[in-house]
């Protein structure tokens, strides 16, 4: 995870793009298992992620499937769900 955000963070946009695909679809898979090692790259990629989503500068693109990532990961207890921002949801 922390690999794929970053490359999400600043790879070229199609490369951006697969990453947040690839995310996205990380994020819908239930976990069956949990290793003990995962909590400290999960931390770190749902940081890239909150990181991305919070960076005005960032393609809104990239930012909203960002966000729509770190919901799904919330549940993980990677990030709390008050911190994701919301200005990118539809008003």
């Amino acid at each position: 995870l922390p690999w794929l955000a970053e490359v999400a963070t600043v790879g070229a946009d199609e490369e951006a793009a697969a990453s947040l695909d690839a995310i996205v679809e990380l994020a819908a898979t239930p976990r069956r298992a949990t290793d003990p090692d995962d909590a400290e790259e999960l931390g770190a990629g749902c940081g890239a992620l909150l990181a991305l989503a919070r960076a005005p500068e960032r393609p809104r693109s990239r930012r909203a499937k960002a966000v729509s990532a770190l919901r799904m990961l919330a549940d993980r207890g990677c990030v709390k769900v008050g911190d994701i921002p919301k200005d990118l949801d539809a008003k």
